[in-house]
């Protein structure tokens, strides 16, 4: 935790923010939010990557019935309800361009995806599931999801075994050996992007010296 907040620390005093991570993803694509909430995250997604067509994939009520569990603050105790949420991403969408490249999920992650085609889409990016067992499942229909060149990012690369985020950061390292992934880029907010062995990424950080990675820390 101490590891994490310094990471967090050293990003705001060189001026790094979160949603620069979304550079990497390409403009006028075809992707999906797995992890949505309130949709925080997903203004800056239409914003910076402007996609064609945008898949907002999340429990809310199906998953978690009329509030959400108390996670402190960020859920209001426990009181924020779970369609207030939705009708936020909804205004979100709205704003943006009438709704007209978005389209809603609500459900478990890797059921609504499963619900797409194969190789339809040309990015995920992934900040759900926290625990082993959900996230490897859930990557596996992420692979199964996009396109040949395409990319899979997300939050999560958290190598302390104690951090809440660790289940995904094993998940993640299984699926680059057993799938053939490579990491493309990494950040000091635990985010991740990889892909199929054929593609690399201008400022990877992808080097010999680095077995594979450079953590930026």
């Amino acid at each position: 935790m101490i590891r994490t907040i310094l990471r967090h620390l050293i990003a705001l005093l060189g001026n790094q923010r979160r949603t620069d991570f979304l550079e990497i993803l390409p403009k006028d694509s075809v992707g999906a939010e797995v992890g949505v909430f309130k949709g925080d995250f997903t203004k800056h997604i239409l914003k910076r990557v402007r996609p064609s067509e945008l898949h907002l994939i999340d429990g809310w009520w199906k998953l978690h019935g009329e509030t959400f569990p108390n996670r402190g603050w960020h859920t209001l105790y426990g009181r924020l309800k779970t369609r207030d949420a939705y009708a936020a991403v909804e205004r979100i969408a709205i704003r943006h361009d009438g709704g007209k490249s978005t389209v809603m999920h609500v459900g478990d992650a890797a059921e609504c995806l499963r619900a797409l085609d194969d190789n339809s889409l040309d990015w995920v990016y992934v900040d759900s599931d926290r625990d082993y067992e959900h996230s490897k499942t859930l990557l596996e229909v992420v692979k199964d999801k996009i396109k040949p060149g395409g990319l899979m990012a997300g939050r999560g690369w958290e190598e302390d075994s104690n951090h809440l985020y660790n289940g995904m950061f094993r998940a993640l390292n299984e699926l680059m050996v057993n799938q053939g992934l490579n990491l493309l880029r990494t950040d000091n907010f635990s985010q991740w992007c990889m892909a199929g062995e054929d593609r690399t990424e201008p400022g990877s950080v992808l080097s010999e010296e680095s077995d594979g990675y450079e953590k930026n820390e």
